[in-house]
């Protein structure tokens, strides 16, 4: 299974836990919402700077501020 790298199975298990929440929102709304924002903020917020078309640049610019 060459096209199910850990990467990709990282990006199902967090649409399944998404789609999870989701459903339980009913029962628990605001720590459904919440579980939910986190997940995808921390999926959007902690790739590898090599990822995207601008977010190496963020990381340079961050760096260069960072070393003065």
């Amino acid at each position: 299974m060459e096209f199910l790298d850990s990467s990709v199975l990282f990006y199902i298990i967090c649409g399944v836990f998404c789609i999870l929440m989701a459903r339980q929102a009913k029962k628990r709304p605001k720590l459904s919402f919440w579980l939910i924002v986190l997940t995808l903020s921390l999926v959007a917020g902690l790739r590898k700077y090599t990822v995207g078309v601008d977010t190496e640049v963020y990381f340079k610019v961050f760096e260069a501020l960072k070393n003065g």
